[in-house]
Formats: C-alpha cells, structure tokens, sequence
C-alpha cells in the first residue's frame, strides 16, 4: 500500500467518490458555502470535501480512504482553531453537516443527535417542551468536538459535563465497521470516546441524556477595568458554592478595534428567578452595562455566538489551578503586559482572558457510568483558565502566539509557585500543535486508551502518522 499518496493519487480518491456520491463531492474551486469558524483552517488547501448523509455513507467513505491510504479530517461544526481538525490540509474533508438529525425518545429522557447537528439548533428544538441537554454555551459550536472533549455547560453545576451525559455513541470503526458503545455494549470503547478525542474512530450520532429544563435567568455585564478585583474575589468565594443551579466566568478583554479593555462576566441561574441571591457578591460590583434577562438556552448561546464570531484568525490556551485569588491577580497582570505588547506587534488582536470555576460536582459526575477518559482528579473545585485570542492580519501571527507562549510560561510558573499548579488541560480550549492535552489525563486512562486505539485502529488510521492526523493524537 501506498503510505505517502500524490497529488494524482488524492484526486483519483475524490474522483472515486464523486462518482459514488455525485453532488456531495466538492472541489475547493467550486465550494462557496464550505465554511469553518477559524480563517486559518479555512485557508487550507484541502483536495475535494464529501457530506455523507448517513452513517452508512460514512463507511463507505472511510472504505475509499483507508483502502488507498488517503489523509482525511473530519468536520463537525468546525468550531476550532486546529490545524487539519476538520478541514484536511491537503486530503478530503469529511464534513458530517448532513447528518445533523435530532429527535427525541418517547419517554423524553434521550435525545438521538446526528454528529453534524450544532448545539443552538438542539436546543430549539428541545426548548418547546421544556427540555434540554448538557451541551455547548455558543450556538454555532458542533455537537462532535465538543462532547468528545469535555463539554462545560451551563448546566454543568447540576449535571456535569456534556461528555458525562452522552448515554451512547454511533461509530465507524476504522475498519469501517459501524458499532454502538455505551456503558453496556463495547464498555472500553464508551470510555475511550468520553475524553479520547478522534483517535477512534468516526463518530455519527451521540444518544445525549435529557433533563426537564425552562427558562434560565442570566447574561452578561459590563465592567470597567478596575472593577477586575472585585470580580475576583466575588468568584473566589462562590467557586466553593454547592449551588447547583448556577453557571459564570469572569473574564478581561481588549478589543483593538476600539482601543478599549473592559473586565466582564456571565452569570447564569437555571431557574427563572431575577437576581438570585447566590450572586449577592456579583451584584455589589457596578457594572456599565448588563444584557441579564429570563430567556432559553439557545438565546444565551446565541449571545456568545455573537461574541466570537466566524472569519478572524483565532488561538485558544488552557490553564487549570486550585481557586486562588493571587493566582487569578498575577495572571491579569501578565494579560495586561501581553495587550500593551499586541497594541505594536499584533495590531489587530484582540484578547481575551476568562476564568471559570470546575464545582466538585462536575468532577464527581466524571466518575459515573464507568467515568470519562481524562481521569481528573481533586478534593477541591478546580479553575478553569481560557485565554483566547481573535484577530485579522496573518502577518501577525508570529507575534501573537509568541505572546501566548510567554502567557502560558510565566502563568504556570506562578501556579507551580504558588502551589496550585493542576497537570489537567482542557482539550476544547487547547491547540493540538502547542499542547500535550494527554500529559494532563490520569496515567493509567492514558495507557489504557492507547491499548483501545491498537485494539480498534490496528493500521494507525487515527494515529499522528496515519490518515486522520489533526488534532489531539494518542499514537
């Protein structure tokens, strides 16, 4: 078997499928409404991109790949920074947007979803009958990435993460065998996905478990920048709250476009309940501006969706610590050294630091059924920190992820000093050419999915050298 394809050889593939699927094969030259939320991955040059409709179509696809031994990557909303996550550089994007069903169980305690399916549209369809599932914050994020990753919710207090709520996965195996895995059928394979990532296999649809769910009382205010300490220390304390209604991060921005740093934060309450008492702290701090209102999930998620929007260039970075209000000070102030470096050398960039707090109830919940992959471990609630960062000019690219690696260092640095430092990194907030997510995993999950990936992927389909090499590889 060929092991390093042509040029010639690639579009002999796309000419096999186009001639199989017809309409679904599309060449870059002629493929307008492809999309991806991130520009940098949009500009990869890719050899043609199919949409299978089915899961069975899906087989076939992969049967066409494998066989001839051609690079893939495969799309589920595609809401990544990632190289070759889900658009292939160079090879044939397998873009899932066809398979984006979403219907719900008689008895209304599962929802079957298709892997192309983004979390805003579930929720709409769900909201009507007072329902819901423990999914994405941001509207136009796939169901795919993200609850294969970890999955924060704003439910996530009360039911843990979107990966702890998935009751069953439809896959194609490399071989092109098409299982399901839960907790019953295929158990090894239902831990690896939970946490694993893309080194499996192909992903379909996830069986998402359903929680009864109304209106939610919550949005986003508006600080400024001074007003960051008294943030700080308002979340410190509620980090330990056993609340499981509610859901919020904090967060400091800058926006280049109009030379304006704002502090800011979203809180969230599952109840409809205006200016629940949990966030009595929050409210002593005066904020500019507020968006708070009694609404549904999917007009939350569309909120943030407006936030990051689809076409700049973007990079995200993750660090975990026990809560600690020096920790959160020293990484503003390094945020802040990094901004005036932006305002010369990346001019257009706009950066964002968040903090977020992981209640001991969602790491609780990562032990049921099983538990999850990652293996996280703590007595203590955990922080969650995101830096991310959007911008324009490709031309600045050197210099902005220069400045996310002189964050990163001296953020962890201080954890280390400080002795908060946790090993954990978040996946969904990670980069797959910068990070090593995996070091972060318990050490005997990390083996033990590895030995799931020989057992189910014994030609490295899914490995960093095989066929599908984008994002975060085990092998």
């Amino acid at each position: 078997m060929l092991k390093t394809p042509s040029l010639i050889a690639k579009q002999l593939q796309c000419a096999t499928l186009a001639i199989q699927f017809g309409s679904q094969l599309h060449y870059p030259e002629a493929d307008g409404n492809f999309t991806v939320w991130d520009a940098k991955q949009l500009a990869s040059h890719r050899a043609c991109r199919i949409e299978p409709a089915t899961t069975k179509e899906v087989s076939a696809v992969l049967g066409v790949l494998a066989s001839n031994w051609c690079k893939f990557a495969v799309k589920s909303g595609g809401h990544t920074s990632s190289k070759d996550a889900s658009n292939s550089v160079g090879g044939v994007t397998v873009d899932l947007k066809r398979i984006n069903q979403v219907e719900l169980s008689d008895c209304k305690t599962q929802t079957h979803v298709g892997t192309g399916a983004i979390w805003g549209d579930v929720y709409r369809i769900l909201e009507p009958q007072e329902l819901s599932v423990i999914g994405g914050r941001v509207d136009d994020v796939g169901v795919g990435g993200l609850a294969m990753g970890g999955g924060v919710s704003f439910l996530s207090a009360r039911h843990g993460w979107a990966l702890d709520n998935v009751l069953e996965y439809e896959v194609v195996l490399p071989n092109t065998t098409i299982v399901t895995a839960s907790e019953d059928s295929n158990p090894d394979l239902y831990f690896a996905l939970r946490g694993g990532g893309n080194n499996f296999g192909i992903v379909t649809h996830f069986t998402l478990n359903t929680v009864r769910q109304g209106k939610i009382y919550g949005g986003q205010k508006f600080y400024t920048p001074d007003k960051m300490d008294a943030l700080i220390d308002a979340s410190y304390e509620l980090t330990f709250s056993t609340n499981p209604d509610i859901g919020y991060w904090i967060g400091y921005i800058y926006m280049a476009d109009k030379n304006v740093t704002l502090a800011l934060s979203q809180e969230m309450y599952a109840r409809p309940e205006k200016n629940p008492t949990v966030y009595s702290n929050f409210d002593k701090v005066e904020p500019m501006g507020n968006s708070m209102r009694t609404s549904v999930m999917s007009d939350f998620s569309m909120e943030l969706k407006h936030g990051t929007p689809a076409g700049k260039r973007n990079y995200m970075a993750s660090l975990t610590f026990l809560p600690s209000k020096e920790q959160d000070r020293r990484m503003v102030q390094f945020f802040q050294e990094e901004i005036e470096i932006l305002k010369t050398q990346g001019k257009t960039a706009t950066p964002a630091l968040t903090f977020q707090p992981v209640p001991l109830s969602s790491i609780r919940n990562m032990k049921v059924r099983g538990g999850n992959a990652i293996g996280l471990e703590s007595d203590s609630p955990l922080t969650l920190a995101n830096v991310a960062t959007s911008w324009t000019n490709a031309e600045e690219d050197d210099a902005i992820y220069a400045s996310r690696e002189r964050f990163l260092a001296k953020s962890r640095a201080s954890a280390q000093e400080l002795g908060v430092f946790h090993k954990y990194v978040y996946m969904n907030y990670a980069d797959s050419e910068r990070d090593d997510v995996f070091s972060g995993y318990a050490e005997q999950n990390v083996e033990r999915l590895k030995e799931i990936q020989r057992s189910v992927d014994p030609e490295g389909v899914f490995t960093r050298d095989g066929l599908c090499t984008g994002y975060f590889k085990l092998i």
